[in-house]
């Protein structure tokens, strides 16, 4: 029996008086409330479900959609057997829940004379996009190359190998919907015009720069350092003592200064000087003098003052915002001819595609958003406005400004005002971390302040909620209502936050509230920076647990290591990860084989196979690590491996195969294939083959093995060489190859393909894995695609070949085949992107210390800039322009590349934007913890000023994840043994004391050479 007890704000997020915007935390049901509206609406209204327009993200969110919301209609009818919704059943195809790409795709193909397209447009996925549009641009270019008088070309190629020159030209057309109006413009645009423009957005900038750190406390903060520290005698006159009061006096008439940033007549000349003054005055020359000596507490104030006054003020740089106008000269030309170029290569990727009659998904947007806009077609938006009654969209913080243009103008009156109470979009800034799939997390903001204020202009914000309670439980909504809500006007106004947790244990509440309070909390926030959420534990009644694992790398430079005495394996090193790796290894053998009941959830899951337990990664390249450890302690794993279709491991086992038989010496295809199930050579088997004497190639060797040789003939020696069954795998493998190798160019491709599938035992070796149904299903999808390839260009065996391992060399996100993919395995290791929208008992997230990556060595640099800027308290209300900036040559400097303002503003703003996503991505990794959330990282340094060093920066300083959680938890100053407790919070108010446990190298076993022996199912039997 389905029950579902919705909280206050559960139930106030189905009301349809109003337009909604809903923020939900993590872990607070949102999904669950979506369906529950749906049904309400359907329910009381008696709509068809082909009125409620419903867009989500990915091909994945939408199907689960359209599972619950098809659950839920069948409970209503088991319910009473209501009639109208045995209809919804029945016709529950021509719902239109789905994605916008999906979204749009239809709605063309219904109005396809009005958007003046074939109405049998095929769309082009993103991987086949990226192959067809670089394409497309290395033919532009070249035929632009063969007028070797193209004066743009000419320009370019002065600066930029073609091969960079490609890479501009495509990362414009990717993001042509904001570049394609700056390519036209500026290709008709004059230096004059241009150079006018650059006065104001050093002005803005210039104007943001100071502004910030005057209203952030560090300032302040650090004059209270200053009056604590009070010299022993008070009126000792000292050189230092003297310096502490003029410092006394002038930090805050610089903080004054910075102030005055907010008016449009800054002028930031007194600003440089005055901080030039500051910073001469900041240092600690004169503390041996004996006021000092005498107090070195005081001394430790003092110095962690002046340490954090010049922290703010070493990163004022106003100098980096000066134009250089000679180096702005140079780069006009350069993009202009860049604007120039791209406009030519776009031009034909449009032709082209309209000759295959192709649209991508940025031209399904596009295309659909212009006809929505079309005065010549207005019907369209009649009808559509007449057709949706309500609009809803999941993950909104993931959409970007075109998505959102298409719901506002079917959300909107002739006007263009929003209607009100039509739009209900829910989703979490603070789960925000897809930038790089062109989510605007700054839009949820933006789009957030439009409908509060539609509301208003409407008048829905003064209709009452409906509080009666049909869900059949003891709540009294209306009571609670008026204890929760005595004011209750911004809730009236559209604006419900979901803060009730059913997922995460009380432990891990209690440490989200504090530490990501801490994290997030500004006194001035950009749109696309988050604001901290106070969560409920609402549904987890479990001992949860928060503990930290680290290593000390105190004296321990990356390059020394420890070695490790293991006569199975011989000396190696350990480095700093490694011993992370094994602080895992452990720690998991411990929760699985202990029998401490605060883990019983987590063996519970491990031992029927379920995920249990996750390791959430930063980055990839560490992840050979940490597999390495587990297979050390015998811990059985499953690594989830990029969500693209082509990454999978069935399909890159056939693309090794496929690209071998085009070319028989690519010994990195025959190794692939011989390690892949139907090879079945072990890794021993493949490296002892490589040793064999004769022949360059990999191949060359398996034709000298077996070329002659009657199996009768087999000698001592290869017996000494080869175990049994890797011989045999090796023979099996020569004679198929070369029977596949002589078929594969005399048979339809298609056919041959089925050939090896079937014949190879291919099929046989995936309906044995754990997910043999949806690894047949991916082998039928691309079976799909070779049939398409025969009508196409890739028509025969070769061409087919390239084809796909051009796939499987790109990394993308396409989805798998549509199969219910269940994740098999206890202990899974995945990307921390990965994980988004998952949950496990138990969470690892390692490699804290990993540096941010701010794309710091880019050429070139495209966002919007602000071209004049309001300051208020609480924001900065912008009016941006979209440019691109690059490095350009400097006459003044024998020539050498220099960065562009535009160039250096964008790299600004994108530091800040990183620094933002990583605040997010590191929330997201945290919570997906249900019971205990295992924090692993490396300290960097126990120095003697670590303590002030640290306190000095502010967390938008930092670096990385390890930096904010030691400056956030004081570990520096708070570690006391090889483990211990460290307290986050106030002990007076809300705190937690958390666990650590440091890697001890004379304590751990290292040396791996006993071998686990159990029952429990989660151990891999490795003999």
């Amino acid at each position: 029996m389905h029950k579902f007890s919705p909280t206050l704000f559960q139930h106030l997020a189905t009301d349809t008086a109003r337009n909604l915007v809903i923020t939900a935390g993590a872990g607070t049901g949102k999904t669950e409330v979506l369906t529950r509206r749906i049904i309400k609406i359907l329910r009381e209204e008696k709509l068809s479900i082909d009125r409620l327009m419903v867009v989500t993200f990915t091909d994945k969110a939408a199907v689960e959609m359209k599972e619950r919301i098809y659950s839920a209609i069948e409970r209503e009818i088991e319910k009473d057997g209501d009639a109208h919704f045995k209809k919804l059943k029945d016709n529950f195809l021509e719902n239109r829940i789905s994605t916008f790409h999906a979204f749009c795709a239809g709605l063309l193909r219904e109005y396809p004379i009005e958007a003046e397209i074939d109405p049998y447009f095929r769309v082009m996925d993103e991987v086949d996009k990226v192959f067809f549009l670089r394409r497309v641009i290395n033919r532009s270019i070249n035929e632009l190359a063969e007028d070797r008088k193209n004066p743009d070309l000419s320009v370019l190629s002065f600066e930029w190998s073609k091969s960079a020159i490609a890479n501009a030209v495509y990362s414009l057309i990717q993001k042509r919907e904001d570049a394609g109006p700056w390519m036209h413009e500026f290709a008709h645009l004059s230096w004059y015009e241009f150079k006018e423009r650059l006065p104001a957005y050093q002005e803005c900038i210039l104007r943001e720069v100071c502004y910030k750190p005057a209203r952030s406390q560090v300032l302040t903060v650090a004059v209270q350092l200053l009056i604590r520290a009070q010299p022993d005698p008070p009126d000792d006159d000292s050189a230092l003592s003297l310096r502490r009061k003029e410092l006394l006096d002038m930090v805050p008439q610089l903080q004054s200064l910075l102030l005055s940033a907010m008016h449009e007549d800054f002028d930031p000349c007194p600003v440089k000087q005055y901080r030039d003054l500051v910073l001469k005055t900041c240092n600690l020359r004169g503390a041996q003098a004996k006021a000092w000596a005498n107090d070195p507490q005081a001394l430790d104030l003092l110095r962690e003052g002046i340490m954090s006054i010049r922290s703010v003020l070493e990163s004022l740089n106003i100098e980096d915002f000066d134009i250089n106008w000679a180096v702005e000269e140079e780069a006009f030309a350069i993009c202009q001819a860049l604007a120039r170029v791209a406009t030519v290569c776009l031009n034909a990727y449009r032709e082209e595609k309209k000759r295959e009659n192709y649209l991508d998904f940025q031209d399904l947007q596009i295309k659909i958003l212009a006809l929505l806009k079309s005065g010549k077609h207005d019907h369209i938006i009649k009808e559509l406005r007449e057709k949706y009654i309500y609009i809803m969209v999941d993950e909104f913080q993931d959409t970007n400004d075109l998505q959102w243009n298409i719901v506002r103008a079917i959300t909107s009156d002739e006007g263009k005002e929003l209607l009100g109470d039509r739009l209900f979009i829910v989703g979490d800034e603070k789960q925000a971390i897809y930038s790089f799939r062109g989510g605007d997390v700054s839009l949820f903001a933006r789009v957030r302040r439009k409908l509060l204020e539609s509301n208003r202009k409407c008048g829905t914000h003064r209709v009452p909620f409906n509080l009666s309670n049909a869900e059949g439980n003891e709540k009294d909504y209306t009571r609670e209502y008026a204890a929760a809500l005595p004011e209750d006007r911004l809730v009236r106004s559209g604006e419900i936050i979901f803060r009730d947790n059913f997922r995460s244990a009380a432990k891990l509440i209690t440490f989200f509230n504090l530490f990501f309070h801490e994290l997030l909390s500004q006194e001035l926030y950009e749109d696309y920076e988050a604001r901290p959420q106070r969560l409920i534990c609402s549904g987890n009644r479990r001992r949860g647990s928060i503990e930290l694992l680290l290593v000390d790398r105190t004296g321990d430079n990356e390059d020394e290591s420890l070695k490790i005495n293991d006569e199975t394996a011989g000396l190696e090193d350990i480095d700093v990860y490694t011993k992370e790796a094994h602080l895992i290894a452990t720690k998991i053998k411990e929760v699985l084989l202990g029998d401490d009941p605060v883990y019983e959830n987590v063996r519970n899951r491990a031992s029927g196979g379920r995920p249990a337990i996750a390791i959430l990664l930063n980055r990839r390249t560490k992840l050979k690590i940490y597999e390495e450890a587990l297979r050390r302690e015998s811990i059985d794993f499953v690594v989830v491996r990029g969500r693209g279709f082509y990454q999978r491991q069935e399909i890159v086992d056939l693309g090794n195969l496929l690209g071998l038989l085009a070319d028989m010496s690519n010994s990195v295809y025959l190794a692939g294939f011989l390690r892949s199930p139907v090879g079945h050579v072990s890794d021993e088997g493949i490296y002892a083959l490589s040793r064999l004497p004769g022949g360059e190639r990999l191949w060359d060797k398996l034709c000298l093995l077996f070329e002659g040789i009657h199996p009768d003939d087999r000698n001592k020696k290869i017996d000494d060489i080869f175990q049994e069954d890797d011989y045999s795998s090796l023979k099996r493998a020569y004679d198929s190859l070369l029977r596949w190798h002589f078929l594969s160019r005399r048979m339809v491709l298609i056919d041959f393909l089925h050939l090896v599938l079937d014949g190879g035992g291919y099929y046989a070796s995936l309906a044995r894995g754990m997910r043999g149904e949806q690894a047949i299903s991916n082998i039928e999808k691309l079976l799909d695609l070779a049939r398409d390839a025969t009508l196409s260009e890739q028509n025969d065996f070769l061409s087919f070949a390239q084809w796909l391992n051009d796939r499987i060399d790109y990394i993308e996100e396409e989805g798998e085949a549509d199969v219910d993919i269940v994740l098999g395995g206890a202990v899974q290791l995945m990307t921390v992107h990965q994980s988004k929208g998952l949950e496990f008992p138990l969470v690892f997230v390692p490699d804290l210390t990993a540096s941010f990556n701010f794309g710091e060595r880019e050429t070139l640099r495209f966002d919007h800039v602000t071209e004049s800027l309001t300051i208020d308290d609480h924001s900065f209300l912008r009016k941006m322009r979209f440019e691109i900036g690059i490095d350009a040559p400097d006459p003044l400097k024998n020539f050498e590349p220099a960065p562009t303002l535009i160039k250096r503003i964008i790299e600004k703003r994108n530091r800040e934007k990183v620094i933002a996503e990583r605040k997010r991505l590191f929330y997201v990794a945290s919570t997906r913890a249900m019971d205990h959330l295992i924090l692993v990282g490396q300290l960097k340094s126990l120095g003697q000023y670590a303590v002030q060093e640290e306190r000095a920066r502010s967390l938008n300083q930092m670096r990385s994840w390890m930096d904010w959680l030691s400056k956030i938890l004081k570990l520096t100053e708070s570690l006391e043994g090889m483990r211990g407790t460290i307290t986050l919070g106030k002990k007076d108010g809300e705190y937690l004391k958390i666990p650590y446990r440091l890697f001890d190298e004379n304590t751990s076993m290292l040396s791996f050479t006993e071998e686990l022996r159990t029952e429990f199912p989660l151990f891999a039997d490795n003999r």
